[in-house]
């Protein structure tokens, strides 16, 4: 009898122990089974993961591009207008010419050629530059530029020619003191002169007479502050402008000019006391005054500086 308790006690235990192992396997399987099933969803997530970031960097790629042709679309057009813009701006520069800065042009282009032709220098020497403009320091963020008629470079120099093509009898700088007994006028005519030389023009506004074969005299009289000042303030901003470039361009001269020649052959009377300004009376005086600078004065400058200078301001003129 206690043999048979003996062996249902083992095959129950037997049992069990039979069990046991089962459910561990069981439970190994269905732990496997979990991280198979964990491993299969890690990659599909991975696997989404990288769709998404791939469709992210697609969309954000094509916006880049769509963007990147936006902005060469507008660049293009604003370059477009930027020209049309400077193209309208020329224009206008070549309009603004008066007739004297024409004929001044004319008389250099031809002492060019003459002094060219003569061998006193050769064509790159000598560089004739017409209605030139400076940008000033900008106040209030107001953009501000400087005209200036004509310049001419030389490798003895830079000159800055203002032209007044001015009629009539023209008394160029006198001042109060100058005119001793008459200062009185001077006081009259230059109200705010401040001690300042002065500029006169006589002339001739008459008109035919009824009388036939009679005529009246109407002289009027014009008075303005001596345009030198002006001359000589345009030469100091072109100084600190070029300065910006090179220390070397450190000297404008600065040159006034009456161009007009027809009025019954009176040259201007020139009375002024500045030394800074050259003033040239007749045609003749500033061809001369040219003649004398090539052949006296030591060379500053060489071909390459007088190049960089004429493209220097040819590209502030076009707002490049």
């Amino acid at each position: 009898m206690t043999i048979v308790y003996v062996l249902i006690i083992l095959i129950l235990l037997g049992g069990c122990i039979y069990f046991i192992t089962q459910a561990s396997k069981q439970k190994q399987l269905h732990q496997s089974a979990i991280d198979q099933l964990n491993k299969t969803k890690e990659i599909e997530l991975k696997e989404k993961e990288a769709a998404y970031n791939q469709h992210l960097e697609d969309i954000i790629v094509e916006r880049e591009l769509v963007y990147n042709e936006s902005v060469e679309k507008v660049t293009e057009e604003f370059e477009k207008d930027r020209l049309k813009f400077n193209d309208y701006i020329r224009n206008l520069e070549k309009y603004s010419r008066n007739k004297g800065e024409i004929i001044t042009h004319r008389v250099l282009t031809e002492l060019k050629t003459s002094m060219v032709s003569r061998g006193v220098l050769d064509e790159s020497e000598m560089i004739i530059m017409g209605n030139v403009f400076i940008p000033l320091p900008s106040v209030n963020d107001t953009i501000k530029t400087r005209k200036m008629d004509h310049l001419v470079l030389l490798p003895q120099g830079i000159y800055l020619i203002e032209t007044k093509y001015w009629r009539g009898k023209i008394i160029h700088g006198v001042s109060k003191e100058q005119l001793e007994d008459l200062a009185y006028y001077f006081d009259s005519l230059f109200i705010e002169h401040k001690g300042k030389e002065q500029t006169i023009v006589f002339y001739d506004n008459s008109q035919d007479s009824v009388k036939e074969h009679e005529q009246e005299k109407n002289i009027k009289v014009a008075s303005y502050e001596n345009p030198a000042y002006q001359t000589l303030e345009s030469a100091e901003r072109l100084e600190d402008f070029l300065m910006n470039y090179s220390p070397k361009f450190n000297k404008v001269k600065p040159i006034l000019y009456y161009g007009y020649h027809s009025y019954n052959g009176d040259e201007p009377q020139n009375y002024s006391r500045m030394t800074e300004v050259e003033v040239c009376t007749s045609r003749e005086k500033l061809e001369n005054y040219f003649e004398e600078q090539i052949k006296s004065k030591e060379v500053k400058f060489d071909r390459k500086d007088l190049q960089y200078i004429k493209d220097t301001l040819e590209k502030i003129n076009y707002f490049s």
